[in-house]
């Protein structure tokens, strides 16, 4: 089973959603503003795919962050960023309990399902 991680009016979540609705593959779509994330989960990201892969620094969110705690992301905060500020992941962030893609990754998701 899939789990489509985003946020419901991110035109790419929407087109994630479509693209598996569109080859009858099941989802399950989680948003992360109103479903939230847990410190497991994310750590579980983080160690996969490591911060600068998970965190989109060019959102909205991470430009509001001020720049001096941006300087000092690390492996470390990153965590704590991140369940303070979901949306800072990249979306939509694709887990099937094996792989995690980030971003819209067609080629990826064809990998995973084969």
């Amino acid at each position: 089973m899939f789990t489509i991680y985003g946020i419901a009016h991110c035109d790419s979540c929407r087109a994630a959603k479509r693209w598996f609705t569109t080859r009858g593959i099941n989802y399950t779509f989680h948003d992360v503003r109103t479903d939230g994330l847990t410190t497991k989960l994310v750590s579980d990201w983080l160690n996969q795919l490591g911060n600068e892969t998970l965190i989109n620094t060019r959102s909205k969110t991470w430009r509001d962050i001020s720049p001096h705690r941006r300087a000092q992301l690390d492996a470390t905060n990153a965590c704590e960023l991140i369940l303070q500020f979901p949306t800072l992941i990249k979306r939509p962030l694709v887990d099937n309990g094996s792989a995690v893609l980030v971003g819209y990754d067609e080629e990826g998701w064809n990998r995973i399902l084969a």
